[in-house]
């Protein structure tokens, strides 16, 4: 939890910089890439962690790994936080400036998760009636799971919209449990 907070912070710190320097966009990018390349490679991540290795191996590998890729803004924002012995948490740092970014463009990141994959009127009419409803542009991800018998499932920062026949047995299931039958009295 700590942590988190101290990954926010930084990566508000990156978006202002990036804000005042007009690159928002490519720092963004830079972001997508160093999130990738964190959730991608565990090897590097592990190695960003490890205390037994350098502050300087640390660099020379994160710099190889980037330059020329990101921006120098953002290799030099990212130098500082190894400097500072925070490198173990520049993933985090990196997948909070994208939400802080998806925040701040009015990007609201949607889960489909159904029994089947969707043709494309029905997603269309799914985004249409979100984007009507919040006045945002919705960033759709889908899922598959064939365990949800059917419909669906939406789910949106903390929000969830559970339209799936799976939820419906489980509802009817626990009205059976109660007996209307038995005298209260």
């Amino acid at each position: 939890m700590k942590e988190t907070r101290v990954a926010i912070r930084y990566a508000k710190a990156l978006f202002d910089l990036a804000i005042e320097m007009k690159i928002l966009n490519k720092v963004m990018e830079d972001a997508k890439l160093i999130s990738s390349v964190c959730h991608e490679n565990r090897d590097f991540v592990l190695m960003l962690q490890s205390p037994v290795i350098k502050e300087k191996k640390k660099l020379a590998v994160f710099s190889d790994i980037f330059k020329n890729k990101i921006q120098d803004v953002t290799l030099k924002f990212m130098t500082i936080i190894a400097r500072n012995g925070r490198e173990q948490i520049i993933k985090d740092i990196a997948d909070q400036f994208l939400v802080i970014y998806k925040r701040h463009m009015n990007i609201l990141p949607v889960t489909l998760t159904s029994a089947i994959k969707l043709d494309a009127e029905i997603r269309n009419k799914i985004i249409s009636i979100i984007t009507d409803r919040q006045d945002v542009t919705v960033e759709l991800t889908e899922a598959v799971d064939e365990d949800l018998i059917g419909g669906f499932l939406l789910e949106s920062d903390n929000l969830q919209y559970d339209a799936s026949l799976q939820r419906q047995i489980k509802d009817l299931e626990k009205e059976f449990d109660i007996n209307l039958y038995l005298k209260g009295f």
